[in-house]
């Protein structure tokens, strides 16, 4: 039965050029580019040393607000690298942060930032600006990519830090 108003000529192409459009992507439709978001986030909370047999993890555990997360809690992990911080090769350091940003709702981001921690301000006090990657998560967040600029704040007199992300997130 032909739709009205429609020859059986013109279906006939309609659905030919349809056909045509499947095969030259492969049978399958295009995926869809995932946007890029502004993202920006601020937590700040305890770090806790833990000593172990092969090296000197620093945990970090605190609180925030991040676009897309709303109120949520960060942790991670800081690992001291074996290398010089070209910034400040006398006093400071280079490590590398990985932490899990964490919605209320539980759904989290990952980020892997390589830090160069300089002095600033004081005995104990430390300060590194670096790029940070998104490099997934869980919940509406899983296959997360993006990047921008972590700003990170150390107080190892009491033990805090402060941390700012600003950049973009993609979710596909």
């Amino acid at each position: 039965m032909l739709r009205k108003g429609y020859s059986r000529s013109a279906l006939l192409a309609i659905g030919m050029g349809a056909l045509f459009a499947l095969a030259s992507t492969g049978g399958a439709p295009r995926a869809i580019a995932a946007t890029q978001v502004p993202f920006t986030a601020q937590f700040s909370g305890a770090i806790t040393f833990s000593p172990t047999a092969t090296g000197f993890p620093v945990h970090v555990n605190g609180s925030g607000d991040g676009s897309h997360l709303g109120r949520s809690t960060n942790s991670g992990t800081v690992l001291l690298l074996n290398e010089t911080n070209t910034a400040c090769p006398t006093t400071g350091f280079v490590v590398q942060n990985t932490q899990t940003l964490t919605a209320a709702n539980g759904d989290q981001i990952f980020l892997s930032i390589t830090d160069h921690p300089c002095p600033a301000g004081g005995p104990g006090l430390f300060s590194g600006s670096d790029p940070y990657t998104i490099t997934g998560g869980t919940g509406r967040f899983t296959g997360a990519t993006g990047q921008g600029t972590f700003v990170g704040n150390g107080n190892f007199n009491n033990n805090t830090f402060t941390y700012t992300f600003s950049g973009a997130i993609s979710v596909p």
